[in-house]
């Protein structure tokens, strides 16, 4: 069949190249958005940090913790 390989094969993943979960308008849902995010089709995030101190160690903490 033609289009055999198409029924088996997997879900299309985002990839979100710019984000900033470290931003303070998310700490109260952080951890379970972070966590559903597969579900809601997005594979893999970069979180980019907005500064060389309190950003960038917050996107580390979130990235150790999440790490796709």
């Amino acid at each position: 069949m033609l289009f055999e390989n198409q029924l088996t094969a997997k879900p299309f993943s985002i990839f979100d190249t710019h984000a900033h979960y470290d931003d303070e308008s998310f700490n109260l849902s952080r951890d379970a958005l972070l966590e559903n995010l597969g579900q809601m089709g997005v594979g893999y995030v970069i979180n980019n940090s907005t500064d060389l101190e309190g950003s960038a160690e917050k996107c580390l903490e979130i990235a150790k913790k999440h790490p796709n």
